[in-house]
């Protein structure tokens, strides 16, 4: 709306704070998500994000977006925008011409330098979990082929053995026999007189093993799909995320260095300009439709509002 004739400077300044805010907090919890998710995957043994640790995370990435987005309010308002060839003037919501171009460099600078430090950490951080995910589910298809290839094996090599040796109370208790048991005949010089051999029989060994139940190795397998599956989703919403937002950074710092930036494009190269630098709309729309994917939780509750809403 009023493109060409955004005449409210207030209105301008309000917009662009509420615009960088909202972007900053996207940024930051992003790379909260991050941290967790690294800590979840990569270190599931360590100490993880407590409830605590969250919230005193949230307040820092709320507090340094607002530090962040009121500078905007200085730098931004109504612009006149002049066009020669209609001998026309219009004005709209963009970077001021008169601030201090010193003071519009830095604080593009810092602008620039908070976002490239945080697209190393969040590449650094979904690399490293990206590579447990994958070696965890090639070391998965390793353990399945051999446990597959081990079972057949021993169902073709299965000799029979008495049913009183491993009593089932064993398994359940947490013991597996180790097969270590056996029975050895022993021949002696009795055995030429007609006299029933001698047995030597080896005691049975046992090694106390931990056991789990079907159900619950069944219950820890669906837990690391679910958290590897919430990696996945946001690891593709970050790169999303920054695919869109980065060319808008690159030309909010073109801005700051030169004044008349957009007075120097032609009618068709401004208007592809400006595509890329509202990309992160795109951000915005897909989303919904990634949560609706990846998320079976939140694609059941949107089926549901909608039987709702029909009702």
């Amino acid at each position: 709306m009023m493109q060409a004739q955004f005449n409210n400077t207030d209105l301008c300044k309000a917009w662009w704070f509420f615009a960088a805010f909202t972007t900053f907090c996207s940024l930051f919890i992003l790379l909260i998500i991050a941290v967790h998710r690294y800590r979840k995957v990569c270190k599931p043994l360590c100490k993880q994000m407590t409830l605590k640790w969250k919230r005193v995370a949230m307040c820092i990435a709320l507090i340094t977006a607002f530090t962040l987005s009121v500078p905007m309010t200085h730098f931004y308002g109504s612009v006149p925008f002049p066009n020669d060839a209609e001998g026309i003037t219009g004005l709209r919501c963009s970077r001021l011409k008169t601030v201090n171009k010193t003071g519009s460099l830095i604080f593009g600078g810092i602008l620039v330098l908070a976002a490239i430090t945080i697209i190393i950490t969040l590449i650094c951080l979904y690399t490293k979990i990206g590579y447990t995910i994958l070696k965890h589910f090639k070391y998965t298809k390793t353990s399945n082929n051999f446990g597959t290839e081990h079972a057949s094996k021993t169902d073709q090599s299965q000799v029979g053995v008495s049913s009183s040796d491993n009593p089932l109370s064993d398994t359940e208790n947490g013991t597996e026999d180790t097969g270590l048991s056996s029975i050895q005949p022993a021949p002696t010089s009795s055995t030429a007189t007609g006299t029933p051999p001698k047995i030597k029989t080896t005691p049975v060994v046992r090694k106390a093993v931990p056991f789990k139940s079907s159900a619950k190795k069944r219950k820890e397998k669906d837990n690391r799909k679910v958290v590897y599956k919430f990696t996945l989703m946001f690891m593709l919403i970050t790169v999303i995320f920054l695919i869109c937002y980065i060319p808008k950074v690159i030309i909010m710092l073109l801005e700051a260095r030169n004044p008349k930036f957009w007075e120097e494009f032609s009618d068709s190269a401004r208007a592809g300009v400006l595509f890329v630098y509202r990309m992160y709309i795109i951000n915005n729309i897909t989303n919904p439709f990634i949560y609706a994917f990846l998320d079976n939780m939140f694609a059941k509750e949107i089926k549901h509002f909608f039987r709702f809403c029909r009702c």
